[in-house]
């Protein structure tokens, strides 16, 4: 009896003093200012310079059995802080680059009821052989370059189900910068990529439930027929009244935007791209190669507002509310560079409406009404705003000048017309 009774002080004890410690680090990594103060519209006027760090990063890629140099430089970097921000309002960070020694920060607002707190992490990086992460502070917590990392990727790794992050840290063989760029020496990284893709995920039941679904309305899509087989391109209207149709013949009360949601992933991987096949389940090859449309698919007589539009609601339903009107906007200000097409307000209409169109196909109160409206054979008026007036193929200085920055009440204004022409479809009207 004496025995169970120390044991169970000791417990307690134990207890305790976990909870004391939590608490300690609470308080530590708590702090009542934000580190960063960076606005985000400062940060996002030079996105137009992340299309090409997308083609190196594709060219890494391409010649993974090869040693590589990879470059970022601060305004790419700082760019990318920003679209955080504009995806996630509570998290502001910003990168400054040194001649030997650099320092990423961030600053992360708590929710309610203690958004009066934040949470600010510093990490500096200095230049040298490997990734000579010098150290990590969370509030007055300081962690040492080795501990933290290590740290890090083993939770990576430990979620992946392989050590691919450990591994590519280990490619790295110097990195060098100064105020302007940041630049990764790395040794060949082929196996790693082909042992990241070859990562299958462990889907749940619901995981698993879901990617069937998808797989039926691939296989439906594939062999749906549209009107006017010998033109080369054909409504996205004609698909989705014959996907909801065949959504509603497949729901029950219980489960409309589930069958909705499978419906929209089959047709962003069916006419969108194959990659979002991988963020949706673990899919048959054969099924995948055989999954593409006959015909171009438009919207208001144009593919490139089509696929906005397909791709916006995948995002949707892939992502959290919030980010994926970022990553349309971002794609948009990348436009502006003088090789892109520039930034449009009609590519960003139809982002905004595939993201209508993926909330109200998924919410279970508004499910089935959907449904039932795509059974009376509407047309893409319904759902799919006019464009009409609206500013296209602003290159940087273009948008500078006529529109002002993304947080200025010209673009404001203009985004709101936007949206108040979604909200206001007929589809989406009781």
């Amino acid at each position: 009896m004496r025995v169970l009774q120390r044991l169970l002080k000791s417990v307690f004890l134990l207890c305790g003093i976990l909870i004391i410690l939590c608490g300690v680090l609470i308080f530590l990594a708590i702090e009542k200012t934000p580190l960063v103060v960076a606005q985000s519209h400062v940060q996002v006027e030079n996105a137009d310079t992340l299309p090409a760090l997308l083609k190196r990063l594709q060219r890494l890629s391409d010649k993974a059995h090869r040693h590589q140099n990879i470059s970022l430089n601060a305004k790419q970097l700082n760019s990318l802080a920003g679209f955080a921000q504009r995806a996630q309002p509570a998290v502001r960070a910003q990168v400054n680059l040194g001649d030997t020694r650099s320092v990423a920060a961030m600053s992360y607002q708590l929710p309610a009821p203690l958004d009066a707190y934040f949470i600010n992490i510093q990490a500096w990086l200095q230049e040298g052989e490997g990734f000579p992460l010098e150290s990590v502070q969370i509030g007055d917590l300081y962690l040492p370059g080795k501990m933290a990392l290590g740290t890090l990727t083993y939770i990576a790794d430990s979620y992946i189900g392989k050590p691919v992050t450990s591994e590519l840290i280990s490619r790295i063989e110097r990195t060098a910068m100064d105020p302007q760029r940041l630049q990764l020496s790395l040794a060949p990284v082929q196996d790693v990529i082909i042992s990241l893709k070859s990562i299958k995920r462990e889907l749940s039941e619901d995981e698993q439930y879901l990617q069937q679904r998808v797989s039926f309305y691939l296989d439906f899509l594939q062999q749906f027929k549209p009107l006017d087989l010998q033109l080369p391109a054909v409504s996205l209207n004609q698909y989705l009244v014959a996907l909801f149709t065949q959504a509603s013949q497949q729901s029950n009360p219980d489960n409309a935007a589930t069958e909705n949601k499978a419906a929209l992933l089959a047709l962003a991987i069916f006419d969108g791209s194959k990659h979002f096949a991988r963020l949706s389940g673990n899919f048959d090859r054969e099924q995948l190669e055989k999954a593409r449309p006959k015909h171009l698919l438009m919207l208001a007589s144009r593919r490139d507002l089509c696929q906005h539009f397909v791709y916006s609601a995948a995002i949707e339903i892939l992502s959290q509310q919030g980010i994926s009107a970022a990553v349309g906007e971002l794609k948009e200000l990348m436009d502006r560079n003088n090789s892109g097409s520039g930034f449009s307000f009609a590519d960003l209409s139809a982002d905004l409406a595939g993201i209508k169109l993926a909330m109200q196909a998924t919410h279970s109160d508004k499910a089935r009404r959907l449904q039932q409206r795509f059974m009376q054979h509407i047309d893409e008026s319904f759902y799919f705003p006019d464009i009409k007036n609206l500013p296209e193929g602003l290159h940087k200085d273009q948008f500078n000048q006529a529109i002002g920055d993304v947080d200025g009440e010209r673009y404001i204004a203009l985004k709101q017309q936007v949206q108040q022409r979604v909200d206001n479809l007929p589809l989406y009207q009781d």
